[in-house]
């Protein structure tokens, strides 16, 4: 494939990922402050059984119509949600685009030399796993609305019910349909980003392939297989990274566990154990990389959480943050830990030994990292001389 027929690739990649965000308004109005809510019973005067039995019944159907007024508000308020997450993530892929155009205009002029051409292979590559990890996160918001509407309809359908006999349809249930086939667009929303993580995932695969048969250098990589052999025999004990689902990700927060440099250096230590890095050498390396990006990433905090950049979006989860936060020791995202988990820890993004061995695995397959840890500093956030710069 020529660096042509990639740069296109990636661009309608990028372009499809783009439109499966797709941008809406929510229309008609889910206040429950309106009659619904506001009704009263009309109490009629008198005595006797059928007075009786009408003032009962006049209360049950106003506390009926005031349940659906809640409800109508609540699939209201899931439907705006689900639009503005929408919109949030095609916005990103649009600032993805953006940067993939800039990146293009930077590079192409350098694109006759071998050296030229991998910096603009490098750059798209970059672009494409932006893509992917929009993907990421929309896929998993739209399982979470998903529920959340899901819960809703049935809540629609508990409201006047009595002795298996439900009640007539209201203007209410049409919002909670509403709701409903809201949902099942973000299910398909899902579907697509799955299709589109996929498309993705291939022309990466390409990309490999392309730098391959053309031989470009690449700053990450040793210079002979003897070197990779060498570096990558120091872990020949450790078992490789194995992905869990998103959905097996735990988020349980504590503060009180070990923090700064001193804990640190043991997390690192006892992670170094469990990977099979016994090499004095290469556990020097790792160690001196990692106790730096660590205080760049969270000033060595297990429990840190960044819940204001462009990673923070989704639902909140367990821990009360958006799903995408960065969290723990290395700033490892949900999806990321969750693709380059290590077998033998915990599934807590923010266990510390756990996030800080998925930390590592990622370095290892995103930036070519050797196992022996001989060019981690060349990841700027994990090189003291290097301004930070994030990874």
């Amino acid at each position: 494939m020529s660096l042509e027929i990639f740069v296109r690739a990636s661009g309608a990649v990028m372009g499809l990922a783009r439109d499966s965000f797709s941008r809406g308004q929510a229309s008609g109005s889910g206040s429950a402050t309106g009659p619904l809510s506001t009704l009263t019973a009309a109490a009629v005067s008198g005595s006797g059984q059928a007075v009786s039995a009408f003032n009962n019944e006049s209360g049950v159907m106003v506390g009926q119509l005031s349940a659906l007024g809640e409800q109508d508000l609540a699939a209201s308020s899931d439907l705006t949600s689900a639009l503005a997450a929408a919109g949030a993530g095609h916005d990103q892929m649009q600032t993805v685009i953006a940067g993939a155009v800039g990146d293009i205009n930077r590079l192409a002029a350098a694109t006759t030399t071998p050296a030229g051409r991998q910096a603009l292979l490098t750059a798209l590559t970059a672009r494409l796993e932006q893509t992917w990890q929009t993907l990421t996160n929309g896929t998993a918001d739209a399982s979470t609305r998903a529920a959340s509407s899901t819960q809703t309809a049935a809540a629609y359908s508990a409201v006047g019910t009595t002795s298996g006999t439900v009640a007539a349809p209201t203007a209410a249930a049409a919002a909670a349909q509403t709701t409903a086939a809201a949902s099942a667009s973000t299910q398909n929303t899902a579907m697509s980003a799955a299709s589109m993580a996929a498309a993705n995932q291939a022309v990466l695969a390409e990309a490999t392939q392309l730098a391959s048969l053309q031989q470009l250098p690449t700053t990450a990589q040793p210079t002979t297989t003897n070197t990779a052999t060498l570096a990558n025999s120091v872990t020949s004990t450790g078992k490789p990274a194995s992905a869990i689902p998103i959905s097996s990700v735990q988020y349980d927060r504590h503060t009180n566990v070990a923090s700064g440099k001193t804990a640190a250096t043991n997390y690192i230590n006892q992670t170094l154990n469990l990977m099979g890095i016994t090499d004095k050498t290469a556990r020097s390396n790792w160690m001196n990389g990692l106790l730096v990006g660590m205080y760049r990433e969270s000033t060595w905090l297990p429990w840190a959480v960044n819940d204001y950049d462009s990673n923070a979006v989704g639902p909140n989860v367990a821990d009360g943050f958006p799903a995408g936060c960065s969290r723990g020791l290395m700033q490892t995202i949900p999806a990321v830990f969750a693709a380059n988990h290590q077998p033998g820890t915990s599934d807590n993004v923010y266990d510390p030994i756990a996030n800080t061995a998925a930390g590592m695995n990622y370095l290892i397959s995103r930036y070519h990292v050797l196992r022996d840890g001989s060019n981690l500093g060349a990841v700027n956030e994990f090189n003291p001389i290097d301004a930070p710069k994030g990874y």
